[in-house]
């Protein structure tokens, strides 16, 4: 033995024939039984390919044995020897073992925790994006929620999916894009009535009877919609509010919800649309073997009460006044002016003092109309 602590502590006797100290001799129990060392694996230590590592049980205590030979001295080797109590070993082997296991336990909570969320969040998401589709009334574009095995989210979802099939049922009936402006405008359910000047319009099909004669119900409300859907069309374009439909008529009005500085514009360059449009449309009639459409439309301008009119359980964003029998009046000249026209748009001398020069137009004459004592100055709308 060249070197071990026991050296320093105790003086240990040498003779010419042991002038080392022998590991049977030094006082060391477990270096006097190194011989009975059995080779290990408690341990990987692969990385060093010239260790061996033995276990040796001393005293009921069990001992790791590192031998590591060191050639770089000379011809003979050294042998460098270390010991450590293996049950040492083994608690810090277990405590990384431990932290290994709660390292995983962790991960694999943290995992199941970002797929719980997802599971939870992913309705709730949908849910948020179908809310803010509901505020814009883009009930079309609202898919289903799909439900989950959570069963508080799988009610949400089904809750959820039942409202939307409702309200798709009230769409059909519900003004949505008038009451979307009224939204954004900050209005809430209690739109207080007032008085403003406002444009009017309606329009009405020549001889409605007569066209739909041969027709059965289904066919009926299939031109009716498809007539009416044109005409909406070009009032919605130029910020008009449907009022309602008459039968085959349309009455809209221009100047609310929103207030327009001159209502009497919109109103007019969406009649010399529909003009085109109706025009454009019996082309296809025409060559479809269909009768033609004729088409005449009214508008005047003047003082109306515009807000909520009805009861509580059923009430109507709608103006009321004086203006909207002239205009209805103005509509039914049409017949009297020019009763062959395929399109005839008839303003009152009010609208016609708010438009600009480029709106084409010319007399129609001074009648008297059903609730006038004085006659109404009527002008024609040109294309």
């Amino acid at each position: 033995m060249l070197a071990h602590p026991i050296l320093v502590s105790n003086r240990q006797t040498r003779t010419i024939d042991e002038p080392l100290v022998s590991t049977k001799h030094a006082g060391d129990p477990i270096l006097a039984a190194l011989n009975r060392a059995v080779p290990s694996d408690l341990v990987n230590i692969s990385e060093n390919k010239s260790a061996q590592l033995f276990e040796l049980e001393v005293n009921g205590e069990n001992y790791l044995i590192m031998r590591q030979p060191l050639n770089q001295y000379g011809e003979q080797p050294l042998v460098m020897v270390i010991c450590r109590n293996a049950n040492k070993i083994d608690a810090v082997r277990l405590l990384y073992r431990s932290g290994a296991i709660g390292l995983a336990f962790l991960i694999v909570s943290l995992l199941g925790a970002v797929w719980l969320s997802y599971i939870v969040s992913k309705p709730i998401r949908e849910v948020t994006k179908g809310v803010n589709q509901i505020r814009q009334f883009s009930f079309g574009d609202i898919k289903p929620v799909a439900t989950t095995w959570i069963k508080e989210v799988a009610e949400l979802a089904h809750s959820f999916n039942e409202m939307i099939g409702g309200l798709r049922f009230f769409e059909t009936y519900v003004p949505h894009k008038l009451v979307h402006r009224l939204i954004e405008q900050g209005t809430d359910a209690h739109v207080e009535s007032e008085e403003r000047e406002l444009t009017v319009m309606f329009t009405d099909i020549v001889g409605f009877t007569t066209m739909c004669e041969g027709m059965n119900a289904s066919e009926v409300a299939d031109f009716i919609n498809d007539h009416l859907t044109i005409l909406a069309e070009y009032v919605e374009a130029e910020g008009g509010t449907i009022d309602k439909y008459i039968g085959d008529a349309l009455m809209a009005f221009w100047g609310a919800p929103e207030k327009m500085e001159n209502s009497a514009i919109g109103a007019c360059r969406a009649a010399k649309s529909m003009v085109t449009a109706i025009k454009e449309d019996n082309k296809r009639r025409v060559a479809a073997g269909k009768k033609p459409i004729g088409l005449r439309i009214g508008i005047h301008t003047g003082p109306l009460v515009v807000g909520n009119i009805g009861t509580p359980s059923r009430i109507n964003y709608t103006v009321v006044g004086d203006t909207v029998n002239t205009t209805q009046r103005l509509e039914s000249l049409g017949k009297e002016v020019d009763p062959e026209a395929e399109v005839i748009v008839l303003l009152s001398a009010t609208t016609k003092s708010l438009l600009p020069d480029d709106f084409k137009m010319k007399p129609a004459g001074s009648f008297q109309v059903k609730g006038k004592e004085a006659e109404v100055e009527v002008f024609r709308l040109l294309e």
